[in-house]
């Protein structure tokens, strides 16, 4: 009789019980006990102990997670950004993924990524730029293998990870040098151009090609300065 509370019997049916939960991956088989009495008088009566099984359909998937520890900027195409599962009440559900159009927010980046099987992955051609994007928001459906598939999205995102990048230009600002100016004398200033923000920077002179430091000897830098040396001749006949 443990399935007695799931049913009610209504002239000769066995009926499913207001609020009752019938559930094949948790009750496959309703285990119910019966008693018959017949019109006479006294009414007599007979028990007996029936089962019914629950069959399964297919249920949609409950919940798609996403795992991922981020992805670096600028990484290469096919990079895993991060691997996908999935929960469904049918036990041994197999799911396939893809890229679902969202509300124009959360599916912004998808264009970025490919899904391969249960991977995330950084799309060919993709820039993945932490400056310009350090969240990519995906949009991400789960459909199961049942009859007919069944699907649940998901909006997720992935952290896009910092990395140090290289410098892309050095200026140098000068109104020029007086002749015979005096140790310490101003010739210019130095910036510099870098792809991350809230950069500092240290300047050094540097050897070259024999020609374009030839006059290295005759200056130093302090701080973003580029001053005239002490014991440097700065003239103007001879250079």
């Amino acid at each position: 009789d443990a399935d007695n509370a799931l049913v009610d019997i209504v002239g000769n049916e066995v009926r499913v019980k207001s609020g009752a939960l019938i559930d094949f991956e948790t009750n496959p088989t309703l285990n119910l006990n019966i008693q018959v009495t017949d019109n006479g008088t006294p009414g007599l009566t007979y028990t007996k102990a029936v089962t019914t099984a629950v069959l399964n359909v297919n249920e949609a998937p409950t919940d798609l997670t996403f795992t991922s520890s981020g992805i670096a900027e600028n990484s290469a195409a096919s990079t895993v950004i991060g691997t996908l599962s999935s929960t469904d009440p049918d036990a041994a559900s197999s799911f396939t993924y893809a890229l679902a159009t969202g509300n124009g927010t959360n599916d912004a980046d998808n264009a970025l990524v490919d899904i391969v099987g249960n991977e995330v992955r950084v799309k060919s051609g993709a820039s993945i730029d932490f400056e310009t994007n350090p969240l990519l928001n995906l949009n991400i459906q789960v459909t199961d293998n049942g009859t007919p598939g069944l699907t649940y999205d998901k909006a997720v995102t992935a952290a896009v990870l910092n990395v140090n990048e290289a410098l892309t230009d050095l200026i140098f600002t000068s109104s020029g040098i007086a002749e015979n100016s005096s140790a310490g004398a101003v010739i210019g200033t130095l910036s510099a151009t870098d792809p991350d923000a809230g950069s500092s920077f240290t300047y050094a002179l540097v050897p070259g090609s024999g020609g374009n430091d030839a006059d290295n000897i005759l200056a130093e830098i302090v701080g973003n300065q580029v001053r005239v040396k002490s014991g440097a001749a700065i003239d103007f006949e001879t250079n």
